[in-house]
């Protein structure tokens, strides 16, 4: 169940900015971590992480749309470090033919473990790009509901509530206790147990369907509206506060994937 609530914390509010990056590099550095471990977190990360920026890296099938996504992503978040990489031609599936270049912004610290993080994310989404290409099945992006039934828990009222927000879109709390035959009040003392609330698993789920929806040719005003966002410019906030990137930019991530399955 925490693994649960940490993915809807993840696409609400997954972007990092300076302080939180700087203090989850101190924190892993204080318990002792190195590349090997470090790896091996953002592996099991990546199983159940929906953050939009996560999300639509994992369904890119070549090495340049990853790179493509990957610099996207540091031009236009708010972080401290912004790393971009170069690909020289030919460059595989693991460390050859890469360059990295690191620029720091709002800090004059660059922490060991985060710049190793850093090009670990880029070789993680990279491997899973050639793994989509051989396979001819790109991974397809995951709802919270999928993610509930990964780890065994579609059953309770954190995921159902995820389920139905995804099925139904945007609803008001109160209807959705009803369809899932209890009081709203009974549902938010549950939901507070668990440490999440109706509104951040509605959010999350309004994130997801309108991401889902970027790779179409509707207007982003229209996604706004129908997925239950006040207008576009709520949209592009709520998106840079989940993963530092607009609808405008994520859109063109999913774009250029789709044009390496050409």
């Amino acid at each position: 169940m925490q693994r649960l609530v940490a993915t809807i914390q993840s696409v609400v509010h997954g972007h990092l900015d300076y302080n939180r990056y700087v203090a989850a590099g101190e924190h892993r550095a204080r318990q002792g971590a190195g590349a090997e471990s470090i790896a091996r977190d953002l592996r099991e990360f990546f199983q159940t992480d929906l953050n939009p920026a996560v999300r639509g890296a994992h369904g890119l099938t070549s090495p340049a749309a990853v790179a493509f996504a990957y610099n996207s992503y540091n031009q236009s978040a708010q972080i401290a470090v912004k790393t971009e990489i170069s690909l020289s031609s030919g460059a595989g599936t693991h460390g050859s033919g890469v360059s990295t270049r690191r620029t720091l912004v709002q800090s004059t610290v660059d922490l060991e473990l985060c710049r190793v993080a850093t090009v670990l994310v880029f070789d993680e989404l990279r491997g899973q790009a050639a793994s989509n290409r051989s396979a001819r099945h790109p991974l397809g992006m995951k709802r919270l509901g999928d993610v509930a039934g990964i780890l065994g828990i579609e059953a309770s009222p954190v995921a159902q509530l995820a389920a139905l927000f995804e099925a139904q879109g945007f609803m008001p709390i109160g209807e959705a206790a009803r369809a899932l035959g209890c009081h709203q009040r009974t549902l938010e003392r549950h939901l507070k147990k668990e440490g999440t609330t109706a509104e951040g698993i509605r959010m999350a789920a309004r994130i997801l369907r309108a991401h889902q929806r970027f790779s179409g040719p509707e207007s982003l005003t229209t996604i706004a509206h129908d997925e239950g966002f006040s207008d576009l410019a709520h949209m592009t906030r709520t998106f840079r506060a989940s993963c530092g990137m607009t609808p405008t930019l994520l859109r063109q991530v999913l774009q250029a994937g789709q044009a390496s399955m050409a």
